[in-house]
């Protein structure tokens, strides 16, 4: 028999900084379960702020475990994902995290950042991306990343965020949503897709980098994922 409209419901799944969050909603907005699950934020060093991309993977699979074991549903319609943004990991050419999760938190590039402030290209690409020029930001992260850890990033053939690492390893598919992407400070708000003065900047092409997708970009969830 198929679902009345008062039986399907909306899983929505927030990767934050410490947990993940995952709340079941039905046609009618109210909840009907949830789960979470938590993981480390890492300081290796003074300032930087990390964290284990398999383990941010593996709470969002439990979170939503948790959701779905409580549902009291008779059909899920879809999944909603959101994250922190600014966040930066490297993976090789089978989408296999190279390097750990570099989160908004991390200050390690504040020289990049306020070398790249005091330029004249600073404030022209702020402009352009709507993203401040900040440690936070992957414009800067990743200039410090290709010349400080050369060996550590040796093995990248892509970067992304960690909401688009989790996708990809649900889905098969590494995209990156405008809203994520126009965090970056890569990414020009006008064109709607990746800046070449920020790439050359930062060091990286297009191609290494997630295709940018409209916010209700909808995906499939490979067997595996499933």
């Amino acid at each position: 028999m198929s679902a009345t409209e008062g039986t399907r419901a909306v899983l929505g799944v927030d990767i934050g900084t410490t947990s993940t969050k995952a709340v079941l909603v039905g046609a009618d907005a109210a909840v009907r379960a949830s789960g979470q699950a938590g993981y480390p934020l890492d300081a290796p060093r003074p300032g930087w702020a990390e964290q284990d991309p398999r383990a941010v993977l593996d709470a969002v699979v439990q979170a939503i475990r948790e959701a779905v074991a409580e549902r009291g549903v008779d059909e899920i319609a879809g999944l909603a994902f959101s994250s922190a943004m600014h966040s930066v990991l490297g993976l090789d050419g089978a989408g296999e995290p190279v390097t750990p999760v570099i989160t908004w938190a991390d200050g390690r590039a504040a020289e990049q950042a306020d070398r790249l402030r005091a330029d004249p290209l600073g404030p022209v690409l702020h402009r352009r991306t709507g993203t401040p020029v900040h440690p936070m930001s992957p414009l800067v992260k990743l200039p410090w990343l290709l010349q400080h850890d050369p060996d550590a990033v040796a093995g990248v053939r892509c970067w992304a965020g960690v909401k688009e690492y989790v996708l990809s390893r649900l889905t098969g598919d590494l995209v990156v949503d405008h809203g994520i992407a126009s965090a970056t400070g890569l990414f020009s708000l006008a064109d709607r897709t990746w800046d070449g003065e920020a790439l050359a900047y930062a060091g990286v092409r297009a191609d290494q980098l997630p295709l940018p997708v409209p916010t209700r970009h909808v995906l499939r969830l490979s067997r595996a994922g499933a």
